[in-house]
C-alpha cells in the first residue's frame, strides 16, 4: 500500500553531505523550483487516492451522475433551468464531463447568463474537442455577448468540420450553421433602419437573447428607429381633403391613394412599450429614459416625459436629457408669453414669438408642442388677414397632430375664407360627424360653406376683399376699413380711386345686418345642417353587391347607422363602449339638440 502522505524531501532538494562526498568529476544537480515540489506532491497524491479508491465506490458516483444528469434533462424540458443547473453542477462534482458542461451553457445561455455558459463550453470543448454542438454553442454565445470576431472564428470553424446537408448535388453547411453566420454578418451592420431591426428580430427574439450585450443594441436601435420614424418632419405627407372615393377607383389606381395620412401615433406608442420592457430589465438605463420620454412627447404626455427625464438623471449626467428639458421648458415659456400677446391683439409680436419657439425647436422633438405653435400662428395670421399663411400653418399643424379635430376645424373655415369652397365643405362635415357639439358655431360655418358653394364661381367676395376673417365683428370690420382708407386713399397711393370705392361699398354691405345675413348664408339661413344624422350609401359596385364586410358601429352608438363615420379616417372619434357615453356628454348633447333642432329631436 502506498502512503498517502509520503516522506517530506529536504527543503533544499539535495543532500549537502552526500554532495561534498562526490569528486569533482561528478555533475551537481539541479535544484528543483517550489512550484515543481508541489506538483510532484499532489501528483503522488493523487496516485495513491485512486489506487486506494474501490472500484465499486467509482461505479456508484458515475450511477449518481448520470441519475442527476436525467434530472436536469428533465428540468430543462420543463424550462425550470435554475433548478437544471444546480442538477449539472451535482452531476458535474460526482464526475465531469463534456456533455455535463454543455448541458450546463444550455441551462445558462436559456438564463442569460452568457459569461457562466462561455466558460462551461470553453471546458467542455478542452474535454472533447471534437464536440461540434458544444462548438456551435460556443459561437452562440460570442454573438450573444456582441464579440463577433469571436463568432466569426467560430462560424468558419463550423463551416470546415460542423454538419453538412446537400443541395443541388452539392454540399453545403447545415441550417443552424447558415442561421448563424447570417445572425453574425448581420450584427455587424449598423441597424438604421426600422426594417433591419424587424428582420433581426425575426430570429433573435427570446427573452435571455433579448437581454444579452447585442441584444441591449439591438432593442435601443429599434427604440431610436421607432421615434424617429414617428417624427413628422421626417415623414412629410400631403393634407388633402377627405374627398370620397369608391372602391373600385382605388383599386384600379393600384390603392395610392387609399391612405391620405400615414399614421405615426403607433410608432410612437411601439416606442413606449419597447423602452417599458428594455426598463424592466435595466432600470438605470438612462439611454432608456430618454428615448422613452421622446416617445411620450411625441404623444403629447408631457408629465410622464418629465418623470422619466428626471429618473434618467439619477443615474448620471445625460446631457441629451439635458438639452430636451431645457428646449421643453423654453418652448413652453415662449408660448405662453405669444398667447398673451395674441389675447392683448399684439399679433405682430405673437407670430414673431411663435416663430421663435417653432424655430427653437428645428427638430419637432416636442411634436405636440410645436403643432400647438403652429395653430395657434395660425389663429394669428387669420386675424390679420392672411389667409395663405394661416392654411400653411393648420396643414402643417395636422401634419405634426393627423387627426386633430380643432386644427382640421381651422383647416375647413381657412379654405372657406381661401375660396376653396367645396374642400372646405367636406372638411366641416368631417368635424361634424366626429362630434357635432364640437363648437355652437360649426353649424353658421357649414351653412356658409353650403352657401358660398351655390354662389357664381366669379362673385365678389368682399371678406377677402378686405382682408377680413368671415366672422369678424362690426368692430373688427370698421379698424380693418380705417386702416385700408389711409392705405388705398387716392393721394396716398397708386391704386386710383376705383379700388378706394369698392372699399366703401364693401364697407357699407358688412356692416349692414340683414345685408351681410343674407350674404353670407343666402337659402341656407334658417336651413339646419345635420350630416351626422343622415345615413347615405355611397354609389355601390356592381361587382362587389353581396360583399357585405360593413362595421358598423354597435346601435347604442349615437352615430349608428352612419356610414361617414367609418370612412372618415381623419379625426378621432370616440366610441364609448356598451355603457355608452358619460352622463354629463349625453346631457350636453341633448341640450345642444334642443337648442338647434326642437324639442321633439331625439337621437337614439
Amino acid at each position: 500500500t502506498v502512503s498517502l502522505f509520503p516522506k517530506r524531501p529536504d527543503p533544499m532538494g539535495f543532500d549537502a553531505a552526500a554532495l561534498m562526498r562526490n569528486d569533482a568529476k561528478t555533475a551537481t544537480p539541479v535544484p528543483k523550483t517550489r512550484d515543481e515540489r508541489l506538483r510532484d506532491f499532489y501528483a503522488q497524491h493523487s496516485t495513491a487516492l485512486e489506487e486506494s479508491t474501490p472500484w465499486q465506490l467509482q461505479q456508484t458516483e458515475v450511477k449518481e451522475s448520470q441519475e442527476l444528469r436525467k434530472k436536469g434533462n428533465d428540468l430543462f424540458e420543463a424550462q425550470d433551468y435554475e433548478a437544471a443547473v444546480e442538477h449539472y453542477t451535482a452531476a458535474i462534482k460526482k464526475g465531469a464531463t463534456s456533455v455535463l458542461h454543455s448541458n450546463r451553457a444550455a441551462a445558462y445561455m436559456m438564463l442569460g447568463w452568457w459569461q457562466q455558459a462561455l466558460r462551461d463550453c470553453k471546458e467542455a470543448l478542452r474535454k472533447d474537442p471534437n464536440n461540434v454542438k458544444v462548438l456551435e454553442r460556443q459561437g452562440r454565445i460570442f454573438l450573444a455577448l456582441d464579440d463577433l470576431d469571436a463568432a466569426s472564428s467560430v462560424v468558419v470553424d463550423l463551416e470546415q468540420r460542423g454538419p453538412k446537408e446537400t443541395f443541388n448535388g452539392s454540399e453545403r453547411p447545415a441550417l443552424s450553421v447558415r442561421r448563424l453566420r447570417w445572425l453574425t454578418e448581420a450584427a455587424r451592420q449598423p441597424f438604421s433602419t426600422l426594417d433591419d431591426c424587424h428582420a433581426f428580430l425575426e430570429h433573435y427574439s427570446s427573452k435571455a437573447e433579448l437581454i444579452s450585450p447585442l441584444g441591449v443594441r439591438l432593442r435601443k436601435a429599434l427604440l431610436k428607429g421607432l421615434v424617429e420614424r414617428s417624427d413628422a418632419v421626417d415623414n412629410q405627407r400631403r393634407i388633402r381633403p377627405a374627398l370620397a372615393y369608391n372602391q373600385r377607383s382605388v383599386e384600379l389606381a393600384g390603392g395610392q391613394d387609399a391612405d391620405e395620412i400615414e399614421e405615426l401615433i403607433p410608432y410612437a406608442e411601439e416606442a413606449v412599450k419597447v423602452s417599458g420592457e428594455l426598463l424592466e430589465d435595466f432600470p438605470e438605463d438612462a439611454d432608456a429614459r430618454y428615448w422613452r420620454g421622446r416617445a411620450l412627447l411625441r404623444l403629447g404626455r408631457h408629465a410622464d416625459a418629465d418623470r422619466q427625464f428626471q429618473e434618467g438623471l439619477k443615474h448620471g449626467d445625460h446631457q441629451s436629457i439635458k438639452e430636451l428639458q431645457e428646449t421643453v421648458s423654453h418652448l413652453e415659456e415662449l408660448k405662453r408669453r405669444a398667447n398673451v400677446f395674441y389675447k392683448d391683439g399684439n399679433l405682430d409680436e405673437a407670430i414673431q414669438l411663435f416663430s421663435a419657439a417653432i424655430n427653437r425647436d428645428a427638430d419637432c422633438e416636442d411634436t405636440r408642442t410645436v403643432a400647438t405653435l403652429y395653430y395657434n400662428r395660425s389663429a394669428a395670421w387669420r386675424r390679420k388677414g392672411e389667409f395663405e399663411k394661416a392654411l400653411d400653418d393648420a396643414n402643417m399643424a395636422l401634419a405634426l397632430h393627423p387627426k386633430w379635430t380643432k386644427a382640421l376645424y381651422r383647416r375647413g373655415i381657412l379654405l372657406l375664407e381661401c375660396g376653396r369652397y367645396a374642400e372646405a365643405l367636406t372638411e366641416l362635415k368631417v368635424v361634424q360627424r366626429a362630434d357635432p357639439t364640437f363648437d355652437d358655431d360649426l353649424q353658421d360655418w357649414l351653412r356658409r360653406a353650403h352657401n358660398w358653394l351655390a354662389k357664381p364661381k366669379h362673385a365678389q367676395n368682399f371678406y377677402k376683399f378686405m382682408s377680413l376673417p368671415m366672422d369678424a365683428t362690426k368692430e373688427d370690420i370698421k379698424k380693418q376699413y380705417r386702416r385700408l382708407c389711409l392705405q388705398w386713399h387716392p393721394d396716398k397711393s397708386d391704386g386710383g380711386r376705383e379700388r378706394f370705392e369698392q372699399l366703401q361699398v364693401a364697407h357699407r354691405f358688412l356692416t349692414d345686418d340683414a345685408q351681410r345675413e343674407e350674404y353670407d348664408f343666402g337659402i341656407w339661413t334658417d336651413r339646419p345642417a345635420r350630416h351626422h344624422t343622415k345615413k347615405r350609401d355611397k354609389v355601390k359596385d356592381s361587382w362587389n353587391d353581396k360583399n357585405s364586410n360593413e362595421e358598423d358601429a354597435p346601435r347604442n352608438h349615437y352615430n349608428w347607422g352612419d356610414r361617414h363615420l367609418i370612412e372618415d379616417e381623419k379625426v378621432e372619434s370616440i366610441y364609448w363602449g356598451e355603457e355608452g357615453c358619460p352622463a354629463w356628454l349625453r346631457e350636453k348633447r341633448l341640450e345642444y339638440q334642443r337648442k338647434h333642432f326642437g324639442e321633439d329631436y331625439i337621437v337614439p
